[in-house]
């Protein structure tokens, strides 16, 4: 075989750090737009489109900053955290990608080889949700995701209106799985944290032990076993 001076180049099916270009993103708002949520956030979506399609919006990286739309047009600050921002308009927030953290967390069940955590969960009450409408839920979680996954059975069971709770949508982001980057919905969720025998868990010593963030060993440096390191130091005792 005869030698060559050329060099194989190897491009990676995700690149590292994954960078979401422009026409790429087009298309998955596209594809998102027809579906029930973004027809729910159809004025949104599409100033997305527009921003990327006029250059406004260029690639997005890992890291950058999040861009936030109200009713398709986009403000500066968070308007989840802006209180001049009605609860029931139509926000967004743009990320380039949600990733998944390694991290190992709370009890490991042998029978289903994954961490558990009993939770319930219920809309936001500035969203509109009821306070007597919630949902019992069991997390199972091989891998230490930062990313709950919610049904839409279990938004059925909260009787989740996005006329009526909208305001709890953030839009669709690409989350990182184990076979590559999808577009999902994100919504807002209250989530309680629960014993095995599904008793309510209070701020204080039984909360300590119970924190759902990441601590195995090894992951002292991660963001979330920090984070987990400075709730407990300021925790009365």
């Amino acid at each position: 075989m005869a030698e060559s001076d050329s060099q194989p180049v190897f491009s990676p099916v995700c690149p590292i750090p994954l960078v979401v270009q422009p026409a790429e993103r087009i298309q998955q708002l596209k594809d998102y737009l027809p579906t029930e949520f973004g027809q729910v956030q159809r004025v949104n979506v599409e100033a997305l489109i527009r921003m990327y399609e006029s250059g406004e919006l260029g690639p997005r990286r890992h890291g950058d900053p999040p861009v936030y739309l109200v009713e398709g047009k986009r403000v500066d600050k968070d308007p989840w955290q802006d209180e001049s921002v009605p609860n029931n308009t139509m926000k967004w927030c743009e990320l380039p990608h949600m990733a998944q953290s390694v991290s190992d967390s709370f009890r490991f069940s042998a029978l289903y080889g994954m961490q558990q955590l009993h939770a319930r969960m219920r809309i936001p009450l500035q969203y509109g949700g009821d306070p007597a409408l919630t949902r019992l839920f069991l997390v199972c979680n091989d891998t230490g995701s930062d990313v709950l996954t919610v049904f839409r059975s279990d938004l059925a069971m909260l009787q989740f209106d996005p006329a009526r709770h909208g305001g709890a949508l953030e839009g669709a982001q690409l989350l990182d799985t184990p076979i590559g980057s999808a577009p999902q919905t994100f919504v807002q969720v209250e989530m309680q944290v629960l014993t095995s025998s599904l008793v309510d868990l209070h701020p204080g010593q039984m909360v300590r032990q119970y924190l759902f963030f990441g601590t195995a060993p090894g992951n002292d440096r991660l963001y979330v076993a920090q984070e987990k390191a400075g709730l407990i130091r300021d925790m009365p005792a």
